[in-house]
């Protein structure tokens, strides 16, 4: 006969492994760009559900947090970690940064996660000390932390970078999320002229969200042109850096980079050099994104895209086929593995069309963004919108910080419930200071 106990202990295990599948199913949905953000929500909701009902089981479930923090999955240590913190247990946390093997990407990825979303108010001091004093391989961890929960740790950050971290990228984007200060500034500036691409942008962020404008472009025009960087320029860049961008464009020295600061910057003059790479293997995709940015012309169709053939996975006929005639795997109906997908046209025939039915639409003077005069309200329309790809979501509410001031966090891989309370707050900023902004001037 099963005791209580033992009937207990496998109901929170069962729990554990729930939360641990939806944590899972969470971060492959974050990571798919064609699924509305708002889709989460349930996902989301159902999880909560676990990990509160593992908060109420009391000392029985937080044994089987325990043990199967050490011997289970990456989620079943998010959902282990995320009940430490609610029951602010710091013991259970030590045990679990002296088990966690810094090699596990996936294992750190739970940990971070779970500190994002559930760091008690209470251990943020300690968080900042152990940022200071602790194991380096920490710093990325609690870095990310303290930037997503807008915890001001520049100074414990910025000294640990100087010392033993100047690489990495995580430590210099929480940066952009802390107020700066003078030896920050020093070092940003430094790495803004580093050969790493990701850096550069990183710790131009950092600066531009601190209103480091002018520092910034008097450091960059001391750099080497194939140092500056063009999605760091869109942010903050006027015409002038849109016509450098279209100049590069038409010179076929552009990467999908440029092309995405095209799309940001909003220049309608740019559209004839989108148009001409839309066909381009490489680059063809971000220049119909930049076109959609700027336009706002929802030019979606469905295309069929065949499942990537992995030939150790193929009967020996159609291995055989494959490799003598290219011919894709086909289901019982004949058709190929795979699946349709809606993405913007890359038809320049379909483009043009449109573009001359609604060429009145747009004053070269003007920028704009996704057909309407750029403007914080047609920034909170980015982050709204359900169809916009989390990367160009997170870019909009970069802006929003950096050209008109808004102070309100946000992240684009916030929990929906976190999102629409923040937007809903963004909107109320937006109604209450657009009032003070010239819509669409440079």
């Amino acid at each position: 006969m099963t005791s209580l106990r033992t009937f207990a202990v496998r109901m929170y295990e069962e729990h554990l492994e729930e939360a641990s599948f939806l944590y899972t199913q969470r971060l492959a949905l974050l990571a798919n760009p064609e699924l509305a953000w708002t889709a989460l929500d349930d996902f989301e909701q159902r999880l909560e559900a676990h990990l509160d009902a593992l908060l109420i089981g009391g000392l029985p479930a937080l044994e089987v947090c325990r043990r199967r923090a050490a011997e289970g999955d990456a989620g079943e240590l998010f959902a282990a970690v995320s009940v430490y913190c609610r029951h602010q247990d710091g013991r259970l946390l030590a045990d679990t940064w002296r088990a966690l093997d810094f090699g596990d990407e996936e294992k750190v990825r739970a940990v971070t996660t779970a500190l994002k979303n559930e760091l008690p108010v209470a251990w943020q001091p300690a968080c900042e000390q152990a940022i200071l004093r602790g194991d380096g391989r920490l710093l990325p961890l609690l870095a990310e932390v303290c930037g997503y929960r807008r915890i001001n740790a520049s100074g414990p950050i910025a000294q640990r970078i100087a010392q033993d971290s100047p690489t990495q990228t995580l430590p210099l984007w929480a940066l952009s999320r802390m107020p700066g200060s003078p030896a920050t500034d020093t070092l940003l500036l430094k790495l803004c002229g580093g050969a790493d691409a990701t850096l550069r942008f990183n710790a131009a962020l950092a600066l531009l969200r601190q209103g480091k404008r002018n520092e910034l472009r008097r450091n960059e025009s001391a750099q080497s042109p194939e140092f500056s960087d063009p999605l760091a320029m869109s942010l903050y860049g006027d015409r002038q850096s849109a016509a450098a961008l279209r100049k590069q464009v038409e010179a076929g020295a552009a990467d999908s980079t440029a092309l995405m600061a095209l799309g940001i910057l909003g220049d309608v003059t740019v559209i004839r050099a989108l148009l001409n790479l839309l066909a381009d293997e490489e680059r063809g995709a971000t220049a119909a994104l930049a076109l959609y940015w700027i336009t706002g012309a929802r030019l979606f169709e469905n295309v069929f895209v065949a499942e990537e053939v992995d030939e150790a996975s193929l009967f020996d006929t159609e291995l055989r086929v494959w490799r003598e005639r290219r011919e894709l795997p086909k289901r019982a109906d004949g058709k190929p593995f795979g699946d349709l997908v809606t993405q913007l046209s890359r038809d320049p025939a379909r483009w043009s069309q449109w573009l001359t039915a609604h060429a009145s639409q747009f004053n070269p003077e003007y920028r704009y963004r996704r057909g309407q005069l750029y403007s914080a309200r047609s920034l909170l329309g980015c982050l709204l919108e359900s169809t916009v790809p989390q990367r160009w979501r997170q870019l909009a509410y970069e802006e929003l910080c950096i050209r008109y001031k808004c102070t309100i966090p946000f992240e684009a891989d916030y929990r929906v419930r976190e999102q629409r309370s923040a937007l809903a707050e963004i909107a109320g900023w937006v109604a209450h200071s657009e009032a003070h902004f010239d819509s669409g001037r440079w």
